[in-house]
């Protein structure tokens, strides 16, 4: 069935307070409010009945429930005077069926609350335009919390305060200039128009839009843009940036092919050694310090006297799961016994990060020589396959997380932390520090590996590394390191591989190859041709 906005409603209920000059004082607002009889007849129940039964007989009218819905105009084929005509139409006819209920807005003034949203949409700019009689102020937007990415002609836009990515399209990122160099949605609209060769009455070839289709479409992206915080209204209050929300962590552990034995829980706490700083875990189940001990292996040690010598961690026994907590305050709940290894390594690693030193909680994959590559793998299961097979390994090492230098992201410190607890890695065998010598992709004989041949552009990069790329107490990092990744980017080497049974050969053999370009990486030409059946890679 047809989508039909028509008889679509919402029923607030507001409790009041009124003092002793009859002023009401709104105390809080019901999303569901009771439509029964509380009171009996001697106690109010008469008035509250007629009351109530008014305002659903009324509501019921207002909806249009029970007469034949009105249907909005085809916008393939009506003007913008049409489409405003008939919205004041419906307008019209709504406020002739309210009853008792009073409109409060649009009102004798339609375009005074208009600067209260986000940003209107085009049928409340249509509608206001009809009831002023005249067309109201247009709203110019300027950015909010956005960083814009330029790579040759594409464009991509990193959201400050959500960390979320966003690549635009041709036709998208001409509407984003010209908003942001001041013109409002209708001037924008009416420039692709000419681009378009859009008419007012449609063309023959559906692929071409009409003005109002243009107009509808710049509407919605910019009021898109404008909701999640990218833009705001020109002249309305910025709000405090939003925090960062979590996310999911790198890897999805499973049971693996060990089974760790269960122990006894120690009665003093642990001391889980990581680089950035010691903590003390704290846990009284046996099955989640045997999984613990043996994700962390080599990192955590019973003996802890000192309370005082690093951050209290808590793996505390809920129903169901568990629960992670840190210095009192909950980090993850319902953790599944197979996840708290990854879930603490998350924490850890948000952690470690500062605006001056941000992390990125990805794969690292370390050369004994101090050489290093970032690793964006296709699939979890693929990190996880790769850092079992490369455990044994004495010159490859797959870790998790890296600490960049401020506003220099060729040179990190690797966190140590391990990709999974069946590849798990000696922590002393990672260098203090590594110069980052190119981005890996790596997909153990996926389909979607050509595509990455084909086209792995820097924005492409960018997006696959900055929901991995951390500030200050794990909030997405700052405007300015994204600026300083993107520049880097567009100088590293960018690698697709594909692994077979032996992937160390190739990788190592990337890896010497990476290390034999001097300094931090450049764009001078790159040839490398593996000689190996197992295992293909490309330059991008």
């Amino acid at each position: 069935m047809q989508r039909q906005p028509a008889g679509c409603y919402e029923l607030l209920g507001l409790d009041c307070m009124v003092d002793s000059d009859l002023k009401p004082w709104i105390l809080e607002c019901n999303l569901s409010p009771s439509l029964g009889i509380c009171a009996k007849p001697e106690s109010g129940g008469i008035v509250e009945e007629a009351v109530k039964g008014g305002l659903v007989r009324d509501m019921i009218s207002l909806v249009g429930i029970g007469g034949a819905p009105a249907s909005g105009p085809n916008t393939h084929a009506v003007s913008w005077e049409e489409a405003t005509r008939h919205l004041a139409d419906e307008a019209e006819a709504e406020l002739a069926r309210a009853g008792d209920y009073r409109r409060l807005f649009p009102g004798a003034d339609p375009a005074r609350y208009l600067p209260f949203f986000s940003l209107p949409r085009l049928a409340d700019v249509q509608l206001a335009d009809s009831l002023a009689g005249h067309p109201v102020p247009r709203p110019r937007l300027a950015r909010r919390h956005v960083v814009e990415i330029l790579d040759e002609d594409q464009m991509a836009l990193y959201a400050t305060h959500t960390g979320e990515y966003y690549r635009l399209n041709d036709t998208a990122s001409l509407i984003w200039l010209l908003a942001t160099e001041g013109l409002d949605p209708d001037a924008i609209a009416e420039q692709l128009a000419g681009t378009f060769a859009a008419t007012d009455t449609g063309s023959p070839d559906p692929a071409v839009p009409t003005r109002l289709q243009l107009r509808q479409q710049v509407w919605d992206a910019l009021a898109e843009w404008c909701r999640t915080g990218l833009l705001r209204q020109q002249g309305s209050q910025d709000d405090t940036p939003l925090s960062a929300g979590g996310g999911e962590s790198l890897v999805d552990e499973s049971a693996g092919d060990e089974q760790a034995t269960p122990v006894s829980p120690p009665a003093r706490p642990l001391r889980l050694a990581c680089r950035e700083g010691d903590y003390v875990l704290h846990t009284d189940s046996a099955p989640a310090l045997a999984r613990l001990s043996a994700f962390f292996a080599g990192q955590l040690a019973v003996g802890c006297e000192d309370r005082s010598q690093g951050t209290r961690l808590e793996v505390l026994r809920d129903s169901p799961g568990y629960t992670l907590a840190a210095r009192g305050e909950v980090i993850a709940a319902r953790v599944t016994l197979s996840g708290i290894g990854p879930v603490v390594a998350t924490y850890l690693a948000r952690q470690a990060a500062s605006d001056e030193r941000p992390v990125i909680d990805t794969a690292l994959l370390t050369a004994s020589n101090g050489a290093a590559a970032i690793c964006l793998f296709a699939t979890r299961d693929d990190s996880t396959a790769m850092a079992r097979h490369l455990a044994s390994s004495p010159d490859l090492t797959l870790s998790r997380g890296l600490r960049m230098e401020a506003n220099r992201f060729g040179h990190a410190e690797p966190l140590g932390l391990p990709i999974s607890q069946a590849g798990r890695h000696d922590d002393a065998t990672l260098p203090e520090a590594v110069t980052i010598q190119g981005v890996l992709w790596v997909n153990q004989g996926k389909s979607c590996l050509e595509d990455i041949h084909r086209n792995v552009s820097t924005l492409d990069t960018l997006g696959a590394l900055l929901p991995a790329c951390l500030g200050n107490g794990g909030k997405p990092t700052g405007a300015a390191n994204v600026m300083v990744l993107s520049e880097w980017l567009t100088r590293c080497p960018r690698w697709a591989i594909e692994t077979g049974e032996t992937p160390e050969s190739g990788l190592s053999r990337v890896l010497d190859e990476l290390v034999a370009e001097s300094g931090e990486p450049d764009a001078s030409p790159h040839h490398w041709q593996p000689g190996v059946a197992d295992v293909t890679a490309s330059r991008v």
